[in-house]
């Protein structure tokens, strides 16, 4: 079985079934090429885009690009640009692709004066978390409640059934 790798789908214009992410049970994944963008004075917003890339336990090997956008509410003065990788923590049980999307939450950390460092302890509903600490460039003192909502890039749902099938695109010359 032959399939087409999701960014080709979006390239040609076509949204994915993103049912196709239900396949795959996820060895490992993180999120890459992050970029991020930071504005906050009490409450504010986090925008930007990146890659989350996915090993399958079956081999497979997915590349989507995503769409990240939250906010935070807490002690918070932040004015930052970040590009970490967002490695995402599994959990003990099994999770297919499309539980890495959707949203995060959890608390943040941050002390940056022109560079310094930003900590996230996010969750997700099925136990995937992103644990990590980031440099980041701008300024910024925060100790907040956090939320970050992954998507497929261009899609303004999780799973958004376009009526589209993979295997309809398999059996084209």
């Amino acid at each position: 079985m032959r399939v087409l790798p999701l960014p080709l789908l979006l390239i040609i214009g076509c949204a994915p079934d993103l049912s196709a992410l239900e396949a795959v049970e996820v060895e490992r994944a993180s999120v890459v090429d992050v970029h991020l963008t930071s504005v906050a004075l009490v409450g504010g917003g986090t925008w930007g885009r990146g890659t989350l890339e996915v090993d399958g336990m079956g081999g497979e090997q997915l590349v989507v690009p995503v769409t990240l956008r939250g906010g935070a509410l807490g002690a918070i003065m932040d004015f930052t640009r970040e590009e970490p990788d967002l490695l995402l923590e599994l959990p003990g049980q099994p999770v297919t692709a499309d539980q890495l999307l959707g949203g995060y939450r959890g608390s943040a950390e941050e002390f940056v004066v022109i560079v310094g460092v930003d900590v996230r302890h996010l969750h997700n509903e099925h136990g995937v978390g992103i644990d990590q600490a980031n440099l980041a460039l701008g300024l910024g003192v925060m100790f907040a409640y956090e939320w970050l909502r992954i998507r497929v890039d261009g899609s303004r749902e999780l799973a958004q059934d376009t009526g589209l099938i993979l295997d309809d695109l398999e059996e084209a010359p």
